[in-house]
């Protein structure tokens, strides 16, 4: 007999989140799993689309967002979104809503939805580093 699906479970501290890094006046993307147990079938949402890498690419269309079936304890997976100035040229920074999708080791289905306000990261003073 098949067991029914679960239905995603609403955390507060989730094991899988999304970061934003501005580093060296690059944006990153940063997909963690801060758990030190392996989580399974991870999937990314964007609440609006993500262009990148100078305005050609659909950052968040990438397969990566919904076919990462396994991501071990701690793992850190790092996306360039953009030089900061060219995103900002192009993306006002507004708000970027991210919903995640991930099962625990025990497979238990979890979720988590987690906003980003981009533009905070607009006016960081930086240092070119060569």
């Amino acid at each position: 007999m098949a067991r029914a699906p679960k239905s995603p479970i609403r955390t507060t501290d989730p094991a899988v989140i999304l970061d934003v890094e501005l580093r060296d006046r690059v944006l990153y993307l940063r997909l963690i799993n801060r758990s030190d147990r392996p989580v399974l079938d991870v999937q990314v949402s964007f609440g609006r689309k993500l262009f990148g890498l100078d305005g050609a690419v659909d950052i968040s269309a990438l397969p990566l967002w919904s076919r990462l079936a396994f991501m071990a304890p701690g793992k850190v997976i790092e996306v360039p979104l953009d030089r900061a100035e060219v995103f900002f040229a192009k993306d006002r920074g507004t708000p970027l809503k991210v919903s995640i999708r991930y099962n625990d080791a025990d497979g238990a289905a979890l979720a988590a939805t987690i906003t980003h306000d981009l533009g905070a990261y607009r006016d960081l003073p930086g240092i070119s580093v060569r």
